[in-house]
Protein backbone atom coordinates (compact mmCIF):
# COMPACT_ATOMS: atom_id res chain seq x y z
CA UNK A 1 0.00 0.00 0.00
CA UNK A 2 1.34 3.13 -1.06
CA UNK A 3 1.67 6.00 1.34
CA UNK A 4 -1.16 7.98 -0.60
CA UNK A 5 -3.71 5.75 0.23
CA UNK A 6 -2.59 5.51 3.99
CA UNK A 7 -3.35 9.18 4.30
CA UNK A 8 -6.71 9.13 2.94
CA UNK A 9 -7.80 6.04 4.67
CA UNK A 10 -6.58 7.99 7.76
CA UNK A 11 -8.27 10.92 6.99
CA UNK A 12 -11.66 9.20 6.44
CA UNK A 13 -11.25 7.65 9.66
CA UNK A 14 -11.09 10.88 11.40
CA UNK A 15 -13.98 12.32 9.46
CA UNK A 16 -16.35 9.64 10.61
CA UNK A 17 -15.31 9.61 14.32
CA UNK A 18 -15.69 13.36 14.48
CA UNK A 19 -19.47 12.75 13.33
CA UNK A 20 -19.97 10.33 15.82
CA UNK A 21 -19.00 12.25 18.51
CA UNK A 22 -21.07 15.79 17.03
CA UNK A 23 -24.22 12.93 16.77
CA UNK A 24 -23.75 11.29 20.10
CA UNK A 25 -23.54 14.70 21.98
CA UNK A 26 -26.82 16.29 19.83
CA UNK A 27 -28.84 13.25 20.98
CA UNK A 28 -27.43 13.50 24.44
CA UNK A 29 -28.32 16.87 24.90
CA UNK A 30 -31.99 16.39 22.86
CA UNK A 31 -32.63 13.53 25.52
CA UNK A 32 -31.13 16.13 28.71
CA UNK A 33 -33.51 18.32 27.36
CA UNK A 34 -36.59 15.56 26.82
CA UNK A 35 -35.98 14.64 30.59
CA UNK A 36 -35.98 18.00 31.92
CA UNK A 37 -39.45 19.21 30.48
CA UNK A 38 -40.86 15.80 31.44
CA UNK A 39 -39.74 16.37 35.08
CA UNK A 40 -40.32 20.61 35.10
CA UNK A 41 -43.73 19.44 34.13
CA UNK A 42 -44.54 16.54 36.47
CA UNK A 43 -43.10 19.01 39.64
CA UNK A 44 -45.72 21.30 40.82
CA UNK A 45 -44.56 24.91 40.81
CA UNK A 46 -44.43 27.17 43.72
CA UNK A 47 -45.32 30.46 44.53
CA UNK A 48 -42.70 33.78 44.25
CA UNK A 49 -43.06 34.59 48.09
CA UNK A 50 -41.74 38.14 46.78
CA UNK A 51 -45.05 38.00 44.52
CA UNK A 52 -47.14 37.49 47.43
CA UNK A 53 -45.42 39.73 49.74
CA UNK A 54 -45.86 42.69 46.79
CA UNK A 55 -49.70 41.44 46.43
CA UNK A 56 -49.91 41.38 50.31
CA UNK A 57 -50.88 38.03 50.49
CA UNK A 58 -50.37 35.94 53.53
CA UNK A 59 -52.25 32.92 52.88
CA UNK A 60 -49.65 32.61 49.51
CA UNK A 61 -46.62 33.16 51.82
CA UNK A 62 -48.08 30.37 54.12
CA UNK A 63 -47.98 27.93 51.15
CA UNK A 64 -44.59 29.07 50.57
CA UNK A 65 -43.49 28.40 54.08
CA UNK A 66 -45.28 26.07 56.74
CA UNK A 67 -43.46 28.55 59.56
CA UNK A 68 -44.71 31.48 58.11
CA UNK A 69 -48.23 29.88 58.41
CA UNK A 70 -47.71 28.58 62.36
CA UNK A 71 -46.23 32.23 63.45
CA UNK A 72 -49.45 33.84 61.79
CA UNK A 73 -51.56 31.40 64.07
CA UNK A 74 -49.90 32.03 67.04
CA UNK A 75 -49.89 36.16 66.43
CA UNK A 76 -53.29 35.96 66.28
CA UNK A 77 -53.99 33.94 69.08
CA UNK A 78 -51.64 35.99 71.59
CA UNK A 79 -53.21 39.02 70.32
CA UNK A 80 -57.27 37.74 71.67
CA UNK A 81 -55.16 37.00 74.99
CA UNK A 82 -53.44 39.92 75.45
CA UNK A 83 -57.13 41.74 74.91
CA UNK A 84 -58.96 39.84 77.55
CA UNK A 85 -56.10 40.34 79.84
CA UNK A 86 -56.02 44.11 79.18
CA UNK A 87 -60.22 44.00 79.31
CA UNK A 88 -60.15 41.34 82.84
CA UNK A 89 -57.41 43.83 84.45
CA UNK A 90 -59.33 47.18 83.37
CA UNK A 91 -62.65 45.58 85.05
CA UNK A 92 -61.03 44.57 87.92
CA UNK A 93 -59.14 48.09 88.26
CA UNK A 94 -63.15 50.17 88.36
CA UNK A 95 -64.18 47.71 90.34
CA UNK A 96 -63.39 48.04 94.30
CA UNK A 97 -62.26 45.37 95.79
CA UNK A 98 -61.93 46.18 99.53
CA UNK A 99 -62.54 49.14 101.68
CA UNK A 100 -60.11 48.15 104.31
CA UNK A 101 -62.52 48.51 106.86
CA UNK A 102 -63.41 45.01 108.61
CA UNK A 103 -66.98 44.10 108.38
CA UNK A 104 -67.43 46.82 105.73
CA UNK A 105 -68.18 45.29 101.86
CA UNK A 106 -67.07 47.15 99.34
CA UNK A 107 -70.80 48.11 97.09
CA UNK A 108 -70.84 47.35 93.51
CA UNK A 109 -73.15 50.57 92.30
CA UNK A 110 -71.80 52.53 95.14
CA UNK A 111 -73.37 55.78 93.81
CA UNK A 112 -76.60 54.74 93.20
CA UNK A 113 -77.10 53.02 96.37
CA UNK A 114 -75.90 55.95 98.25
CA UNK A 115 -78.40 58.42 96.17
CA UNK A 116 -81.30 56.22 96.86
CA UNK A 117 -80.27 56.37 100.33
CA UNK A 118 -79.79 60.17 100.70
CA UNK A 119 -82.87 60.60 98.90
CA UNK A 120 -84.52 58.20 101.51
CA UNK A 121 -83.31 60.42 104.78
CA UNK A 122 -84.57 63.30 103.16
CA UNK A 123 -88.11 61.56 102.79
CA UNK A 124 -88.42 60.59 106.04
CA UNK A 125 -86.38 63.76 108.19
CA UNK A 126 -89.35 65.97 105.94
CA UNK A 127 -92.62 63.61 107.27
CA UNK A 128 -91.49 62.44 110.64
CA UNK A 129 -89.68 65.69 112.24
CA UNK A 130 -91.55 69.45 112.30
CA UNK A 131 -89.72 72.06 110.27
CA UNK A 132 -88.97 74.52 112.95
CA UNK A 133 -86.49 71.73 114.50
CA UNK A 134 -83.26 72.13 114.64
CA UNK A 135 -82.61 68.26 114.15
CA UNK A 136 -84.42 68.64 110.60
CA UNK A 137 -82.24 71.53 109.53
CA UNK A 138 -79.26 70.09 109.97
CA UNK A 139 -80.18 66.91 108.33
CA UNK A 140 -81.27 68.81 105.38
CA UNK A 141 -78.53 70.83 105.25
CA UNK A 142 -76.12 68.00 105.20
CA UNK A 143 -78.11 65.68 103.38
CA UNK A 144 -78.86 67.72 100.36
CA UNK A 145 -75.41 69.34 100.10
CA UNK A 146 -74.32 65.27 99.11
CA UNK A 147 -77.52 65.23 97.32
CA UNK A 148 -76.17 67.66 94.87
CA UNK A 149 -72.89 66.63 94.73
CA UNK A 150 -73.83 62.88 94.07
CA UNK A 151 -76.00 64.53 90.91
CA UNK A 152 -73.11 66.26 89.67
CA UNK A 153 -70.22 63.88 89.87
CA UNK A 154 -70.32 60.26 88.27
CA UNK A 155 -66.82 59.35 89.46
CA UNK A 156 -67.41 57.53 93.50
CA UNK A 157 -63.84 58.52 93.86
CA UNK A 158 -64.43 62.16 93.31
CA UNK A 159 -67.65 62.04 95.16
CA UNK A 160 -65.58 60.59 98.04
CA UNK A 161 -63.22 63.60 97.72
CA UNK A 162 -65.81 66.40 97.59
CA UNK A 163 -68.00 65.54 100.49
CA UNK A 164 -65.07 64.65 102.83
CA UNK A 165 -66.57 62.14 105.39
CA UNK A 166 -64.93 59.06 104.21
CA UNK A 167 -65.66 56.37 101.21
CA UNK A 168 -69.15 55.63 99.94
CA UNK A 169 -69.84 52.55 101.71
CA UNK A 170 -68.75 54.51 105.34
CA UNK A 171 -71.34 57.44 103.52
CA UNK A 172 -74.11 54.57 103.58
CA UNK A 173 -73.51 53.49 106.84
CA UNK A 174 -73.89 56.87 108.21
CA UNK A 175 -77.13 57.46 106.34
CA UNK A 176 -78.48 53.78 107.60
CA UNK A 177 -77.45 55.18 111.20
CA UNK A 178 -79.18 58.54 110.49
CA UNK A 179 -82.70 56.10 108.99
CA UNK A 180 -82.86 54.84 112.43
CA UNK A 181 -82.02 58.03 114.69
CA UNK A 182 -84.79 59.54 112.69
CA UNK A 183 -88.03 57.55 114.07
CA UNK A 184 -86.50 58.10 118.08
CA UNK A 185 -86.13 61.59 117.63
CA UNK A 186 -89.35 61.91 116.65
CA UNK A 187 -90.87 59.92 119.12
CA UNK A 188 -88.64 61.97 122.34
CA UNK A 189 -89.30 65.59 120.07
CA UNK A 190 -85.80 66.95 122.21
CA UNK A 191 -86.78 70.31 120.42
CA UNK A 192 -90.01 70.55 122.55
CA UNK A 193 -89.77 71.72 126.47
CA UNK A 194 -91.31 73.39 129.36
CA UNK A 195 -88.90 74.98 131.12
CA UNK A 196 -87.14 78.38 130.23
CA UNK A 197 -83.94 78.72 128.88
CA UNK A 198 -81.76 81.33 131.26
CA UNK A 199 -78.98 83.15 129.36
CA UNK A 200 -76.00 84.31 131.44
CA UNK A 201 -73.69 86.49 130.01
CA UNK A 202 -69.58 85.92 130.54
CA UNK A 203 -68.18 88.19 133.32
CA UNK A 204 -67.53 91.55 132.69
CA UNK A 205 -69.64 91.18 129.55
CA UNK A 206 -73.48 91.75 128.35
CA UNK A 207 -75.80 89.50 125.86
CA UNK A 208 -75.82 92.49 123.65
CA UNK A 209 -71.87 91.70 122.86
Amino acid sequence: MTARRVLARAAATSSRGRAGARDASGGGGKQSRDRGSVGDGDRPRRPDPFQARAKGSREVAAAVNPAQRTREERKKRDGMSHFFIRQSRALLGAVKQTTGIVGLEPIADARGALGAIVARVLTEVKTQIPEEAGYRKVVESVYRHRQKIIEEVEDPAQIEARIGCGQIEELVAQAKDELRLIPKMAETKPWEFDHAIKSIAPQGKTLDE
